[in-house]
């Protein structure tokens, strides 16, 4: 069986990215985001090197902050986008973890392609971390989360984001 780049490359991003969800945590960055993107989604891309820089200069590890998709959609991504009960064309698509241990997420519709980006509802989103980040805050108030037009709550049936994780890797790996 012949595997893609793109599954292989985001297969071993879900390993890791399972083992750091599954660590002991330091420090108190509170949000998790999953970009879910195609190849094509230079905007998204974009958007993800944002929210990079400002989760770095916060603190945050590799376990806050992940991309899927980037060499083409592969099936970890189309996995995760399941898991969140969206459908498999949704990419690309931001979903936001408040804290890793929340069964409810928060899916953000994110531009296509090189297309325009006149929504930019991500920015305000990066701004509500940041300052509960800045406040020192222990997670980010879900409550302020849907007060935003655009966010879409979505309830994760496997509750945290750990076992969220664990699931979509156990049932991707060629070595289960």
């Amino acid at each position: 069986m012949t595997t893609s780049r793109a599954d292989s490359h985001d297969l071993d991003k879900l390993e890791r990215w399972c083992g750091d969800l599954c660590a002991e945590e330091t420090g108190r960055f509170h949000a998790h985001a999953i970009f879910l993107v195609s190849a094509d989604d230079a905007v998204a891309h974009a958007v993800f090197r944002d929210y990079r820089f400002s989760f770095e200069a916060h603190g945050a590890a590799f376990r806050h902050l992940v991309i899927f998709g980037q060499h083409g959609i592969s099936s970890t991504a189309r996995k995760l986008l399941a898991e969140f009960g969206l459908p498999p064309g949704a990419t690309p698509t931001l979903v936001l973890y408040p804290e890793s241990s929340a069964s409810n997420a928060y899916a953000l519709p994110l531009p296509g392609g090189d297309g325009n980006d006149n929504n930019r509802l991500w920015s305000e989103v990066l701004s509500r971390i940041e300052s509960a980040a800045e406040a020192d805050e222990d997670s980010l108030n879900p409550e302020d989360l849907e007060t935003l037009t655009g966010l879409t709550k979505r309830q994760v049936a496997c509750g945290s984001l750990t076992e969220l994780a664990k699931g979509a890797l156990e049932s991707l790996s060629p070595r289960s």
